[in-house]
């Protein structure tokens, strides 16, 4: 926190720890009071005044944010497996889906009442589709007939369909909605089906999500979160084989023969082929996405401003901005956010 608030240039997000959210969630269930948090014995004196739990957890990240960085926006996770049932294995009813997003969202106002954090983030998967047959072929995640050459059919759960999609818009949407809150993708996979260099392998493992996001050109798909109001996708995965904008397998330009179709040859030394550069390129000629407003309190829409970017480590972000921001209860910091992301190399 003393280092983000000695730079007031640029807005910073905190991110507090994802899997921790997620695994307290399904811990302490509807009673948050269970969980132990020492926070009267953190030997720090500025920690004295919280109580030894969860809350107390949250308010003295809090009291540390006002104390050295008044300008860092707070952020708190949401994990779709966080209510005990994962929407993504289990593949639920959409009312069950609904049921499942209050549930988060109350769990979520329990552990922060007084609306510290202002934003809430969230996941598809931090690892890219295939990376999971290649690494345990026989997994709870991969079918029976588990297959290097067949990504759709070896990885069902993680290869996303328009089903799974639905889903998790319904859930993310229930949460924001009830939270007043705006949201965030974190982690997203860069994978892609097709280009030539994803031959499910260190580095070029196959997916379909950059495709879903990004593949088409009327911006529909993003638009379905835009609407809910998803600010950024955030893209990188969660492991060090996994898919990257560099050339982290070390092999160049690389054209294996072509699996599951994925027939485009590639020119980039990209470990995807260079297929986020083209698909990210191509959203930002054609003008972002305006975000709407939300009223605060209420989930009627208006209309907002956008903006759009890639950060400088590999690990990029696409999506809108924020306009007046009245559900991120600080509309001038949401906007230089993104702005800032925009500016960092675009």
């Amino acid at each position: 926190m003393i280092k983000a608030g000695s730079n007031t240039s640029i807005p910073i997000i905190f991110h507090f720890e994802p899997d921790l959210m997620g695994y307290m969630e399904r811990y302490s269930k509807d009673n948050i009071s269970v969980v132990y948090v020492a926070m009267k014995n953190s030997g720090y004196a500025g920690m004295n005044a919280f109580t030894n739990d969860l809350p107390g957890l949250i308010n003295g990240i809090n009291y540390l944010r006002n104390l050295y960085a008044p300008n860092v926006l707070l952020a708190y996770h949401c994990s779709v497996w966080g209510t005990n049932v994962d929407i993504q294995k289990s593949k639920p009813s959409n009312s069950i889906v609904t049921s499942l997003s209050q549930q988060s969202a109350s769990w979520l106002a329990n552990l922060d009442p007084s609306n510290h954090f202002s934003l809430i983030f969230f996941e598809t998967t931090d690892r890219d589709a295939a990376f999971y047959c290649a690494k345990d072929p026989q997994g709870a995640w991969c079918s029976a007939s588990s297959s290097r050459n067949s990504t759709t059919s070896c990885c069902p759960l993680y290869w996303w369909n328009e089903d799974d999609w639905t889903r998790n818009i319904l859930y993310i949407q229930g949460v924001l909605s009830i939270a007043n809150k705006r949201g965030v993708f974190w982690q997203m996979p860069y994978g892609n089906s097709v280009m030539r260099t994803m031959d499910n392998t260190n580095h070029h493992f196959q997916d379909n999500k950059v495709q879903w996001v990004l593949g088409a050109d009327d911006n529909k798909n993003m638009d379905r979160y835009n609407q809910i109001g998803v600010i950024a996708f955030l893209w990188g995965g969660g492991s060090d084989t996994t898919v990257t904008l560099l050339d982290t397998a070390k092999d160049g330009v690389y054209n294996p023969p072509a699996i599951d179709g994925n027939n485009r040859m590639s020119t980039s030394i990209s470990d995807d082929g260079g297929y986020f550069a083209t698909r990210s390129s191509a959203y930002l000629s054609r003008g972002f996405l305006s975000l709407p407003d939300y009223a605060q309190n209420s989930g009627n829409v208006t209309s907002g401003s956008n903006t759009s970017g890639s950060n400088t480590s590999g690990s990029n972000t696409s999506g809108g901005g924020s306009g007046n921001g009245g559900a991120t209860g600080g509309s001038g910091r949401m906007n230089g956010v993104l702005s800032w992301v925009l500016k960092a190399l675009y």
